[in-house]
């Protein structure tokens, strides 16, 4: 998207770069809370979480 983008050198290209750089960060938060919200005790335990830091995590929201 970004070099077609840049292709048609279009006055508001930056703004639409940002934008879509905000949404695949926003939908990259929301899946890995999905993903950490069902993990189970043993592997919780081997990414160094307890289960408050996971419930704290997975309460904020995507733009957080």
């Amino acid at each position: 998207m970004t070099l077609i983008l840049r292709r048609l050198r279009l006055p508001f290209a930056g703004t639409l770069e940002l934008a879509a750089s905000l949404l695949r960060a926003w939908f990259h938060r929301a899946t890995t809370r999905r993903q950490l919200r069902d993990l189970d005790a043993r592997a919780l335990a081997d990414v160094g979480l307890t289960e408050r830091e996971r419930e704290r995590e997975c309460a904020r929201w995507f733009w957080q």
